[in-house]
């Protein structure tokens, strides 16, 4: 592979994957293993497949000792401030209730990346809450975990959800073939 064409952004580009992101499901959950360059995936996704007019907010990739409160932080500062329900801009409104205080606000329909959600203490709780609070035009929730996420069963709020596991995120036999035609191999 050529070293101008990073293995990621190849391996990103992939429709079919992009498209298994996309769809009706309220909810869809990638289940990979580190190196499966699901952060990557994910950041293609944001890029160049979420769905026109509407408010995407992401946390992609954030460090393995992000707290709880860094982490709603990095997705609070992907909403835009201010608009009616607005908890305010105190510094000592807690990040995940200022998340959802700036998500039921919005007008528009709103995706959620949410990347290493197993860095949560109780992530499908707190998806419900998301779910709880989402804006009367809709949200979707990706989500990836690099591990099983055994509360995802209290996701009450969404009745439509998918599941990506890692295998969809191994190479096949056309996607080598156009790595290496990329790749001028």
């Amino acid at each position: 592979m050529s070293a101008s064409v990073p293995r990621g952004r190849i391996r990103a580009q992939r429709e079919p994957l992009l498209a298994r992101l996309s769809g009706d499901e309220r909810l869809v959950v990638l289940l990979a293993p580190r190196f499966m360059e699901a952060s990557e995936l994910l950041r293609a996704w944001s890029g160049t497949a979420a769905p026109a007019g509407a408010l995407v907010a992401c946390v992609i990739d954030p460090p393995g000792d992000v707290t709880e409160d860094e982490y709603w932080a990095r997705l609070a500062s992907g909403f835009p401030r201010g608009g009616a329900g607005r908890v305010g801009d105190d510094d000592d409104v807690a990040p995940f209730a200022d998340v959802l205080s700036r998500l039921s606000a919005q007008e528009a329909p709103v995706v959620l990346v949410l990347d290493h959600l197993h860095l949560l203490a109780e992530p499908g709780a707190r998806l419900d809450e998301l779910f709880g609070h989402a804006p009367p035009a809709g949200l979707q929730i990706i989500a990836a975990s690099r591990t099983h996420i055994a509360d995802l069963g209290r996701v009450s709020r969404t009745a439509s959800c998918r599941f990506i596991t890692g295998d969809a995120l191994l190479w096949d036999a056309e996607d080598i073939a156009a790595a290496a035609g990329k790749s001028g191999i």
